[in-house]
């Protein structure tokens, strides 16, 4: 059995090395290329037909990519509502905002906003106002700063989130699926490689033109 495996993966290395005949070849290139085949081909004669009328899998992989993890989140915030319901929280914004306010003394409002990456300071504000009225959080004026407001969390509020913490191992465990240990590495790997790139972005340049990002991240990156 061992010796037919062995067979099967020099097919693979030989399939990979002519579709990159023009790059030097790197065991980990070869293993990233290799799980994509393999987790990518269909099982079953049913599943071969799923596969092919599938309009996600037509996509070009950056197409594909950008599908999928938007999906993700989506299954995610299902999962999770049906933990929230029995609180007060609105949703998982409002969860990420207490989350974040756990393992922090305080932040400003701006500051707790721009962090969970909301579309608008209003969008935060509106958040922060649900959670102050629930007395979850609390403000206060900044020390430092006078004009500016600060929130963080109350006893009552880390009540809440005590309460809902475990039960939000549960939905992120329904989350990551039927990925094993490695696959659950490598893609966290992956992940925190694209978080780190767009928090750039989202900090620095989130107000340019998508050409313009495209060309000073994206560019450069695929040229390294």
């Amino acid at each position: 059995m061992i010796y037919k495996n062995l067979l099967e993966l020099v097919q693979y290395l030989e399939l990979f090395e002519n579709e990159k005949v023009d790059q030097p070849f790197r065991i980990e290139d070869f293993s990233y290329w290799l799980m994509e085949k393999v987790s990518s081909k269909p099982r079953s004669l049913e599943d071969m037909a799923s596969y092919e009328k599938d309009s996600i899998a037509m996509q070009p992989p950056d197409v594909q990519i950008s599908i999928l993890i938007g999906r993700m989140s989506k299954y995610a915030r299902v999962y999770a509502k049906k933990i929230l319901s029995h609180t007060k929280l609105s949703g998982l914004d409002d969860y990420a905002f207490m989350a974040t306010l756990m393992f922090r003394e305080s932040m400003t409002k701006t500051g707790l906003t721009h962090y969970n990456l909301m579309d608008s300071i209003t969008s935060g504000a509106d958040i922060i106002k649900r959670l102050l009225k629930e007395n979850y959080i609390e403000e206060f004026d900044d020390p430092i700063d006078k004009r500016s407001k600060r929130v963080r969390i109350t006893t009552q509020g880390k009540a809440v989130m005590f309460q809902v913490f475990s039960e939000m191992e549960i939905v992120s465990a329904i989350t990551t699926g039927n990925l094993d240990n490695n696959e659950k590495l490598h893609l966290l790997g992956s992940l925190k490689k694209l978080d780190h790139l767009h928090k750039n972005i989202y900090d620095d340049d989130r107000k340019e033109e998508l050409q313009t990002i495209k060309n000073k991240y994206i560019r450069n990156l695929n040229n390294t």
